[in-house]
């Protein structure tokens, strides 16, 4: 994954995959084409990484609490 997805939150990689869903819908043009897809692949690993994580963290949290 590309270094600039450090500072990005959650939601803005969400907003930016749906920029580049409707750019790739409505562009007549293939020039970006592959560029736009490479990007969303990684916005989009990046999110399920995130997704990923958090449950983990979740069901670390609420193991602990039931040992408590």
């Amino acid at each position: 994954m590309g270094d600039n997805l450090i500072e990005i939150s959650f939601e803005a990689a969400i907003a930016e995959v749906e920029q580049i869903l409707a750019r790739i819908s409505t562009s007549k043009s293939l020039d970006n084409l592959i560029d736009d897809v490479k990007r969303a692949k990684e916005l989009l690993q990046y999110c399920e990484s995130r997704v990923k994580s958090t449950e983990s963290e979740i069901a670390e949290l609420l193991s602990e609490e039931g040992q408590g």
